[in-house]
């Protein structure tokens, strides 16, 4: 196989076997999604509400917080992930404050920011599926507070 497994999954009779690639070796290419009976909502992560698309996204992206990825009781916890520790709640659980894990960097090398998480929040409501009548993510991130003022139109 030319490196080690980092991952096993049985598939319909079939073992597919996962390998770390060096990154070098492979740009570009088709990349085929085959979803589950729920489906697949959007491979963006400020739009994904659907459960399989979550999982896809889990795999390829980062966030400032996500789910361990452990089996039972355990793969329920909150941890940090670009975050250093999850932050306490303030100001009566309306603030959080994140602290960024330091040598983060984007695909491209460039050095990750604390002033680039600010704009993925406001992304969410630039989006035009991002509208109370058709965005699941709506009844999640609408009732944030100020969350209207970033909206295209207030809300």
């Amino acid at each position: 196989m030319g490196d080690r497994p980092t991952g096993l999954a049985l598939a319909g009779g079939t073992l597919w076997v996962g390998l770390r690639g060096s990154g070098a070796a492979h740009r570009g290419g088709t990349l085929r999604v085959l979803g589950g009976p729920e489906g697949f909502d959007f491979l963006d992560p400020a739009l994904t509400y659907a459960t399989a698309s979550m999982r896809f996204v889990a795999m390829t992206g980062d966030g400032l917080i996500t789910v361990q990825r452990a089996a039972g009781r355990d793969g329920t916890q909150i941890v940090p992930d670009l975050a250093v520790t999850l932050p306490r709640p303030q100001d009566g659980g309306r603030t959080y404050r994140f602290v960024l894990r330091s040598g983060i960097r984007y695909s491209t090398g460039g050095v990750v920011r604390a002033r680039d998480v600010r704009p993925s929040f406001e992304r969410l409501w630039k989006l035009p599926p991002f509208r109370k009548s058709t965005s699941p993510g709506w009844g999640v991130f609408g009732d944030i507070v100020g969350a209207a003022r970033c909206t295209r139109k207030g809300a």
